[in-house]
């Protein structure tokens, strides 16, 4: 992203971390960002290189701001958690700002796929592991 995009990307995410309450933190890479449902923390990528970044840090602001999501965040039970983390995309794509949308792309989406495919092995993995 333009240094232009890249600041707007950081306006909306403080905008909205003021409007729902959300403690913002950088995390210390992108594939460390996090929500705390409990607490109302969300670590973010730590830089806004590209839309990916962007929609990444407004997933993990949708685990707090959709109230499904939210509410599911504490089950264990995948269905339920995989439910979660579409509801945390779905409010993503829905709160961002169009013109920052605007730059995702073929790669963009395979990414938030990849995401979501990560999501479904770390669980298998877990559960391999009991």
């Amino acid at each position: 992203m333009k240094p232009q995009a890249r600041a707007r990307a950081w306006e909306h995410l403080h905008e909205l971390a003021a409007e729902h309450g959300v403690k913002l933190h950088k995390a210390k890479s992108w594939v460390l960002a996090e929500a705390h449902v409990s607490t109302k923390q969300v670590w973010v990528p730590p830089t806004m290189r590209d839309v990916e970044s962007y929609l990444i840090a407004l997933h993990e602001f949708g685990h707090i701001c959709q109230p499904e999501a939210a509410a599911l965040q504490a089950t264990t039970h995948v269905p339920s958690g995989l439910a979660c983390e579409a509801l945390a995309w779905g409010w993503a794509i829905e709160h961002a700002d169009p013109a920052l949308l605007r730059l995702a792309g073929a790669s963009t989406w395979r990414c938030v796929g990849d995401c979501v495919a990560s999501y479904l092995s770390d669980r298998a993995l877990a559960r391999s592991k009991r």
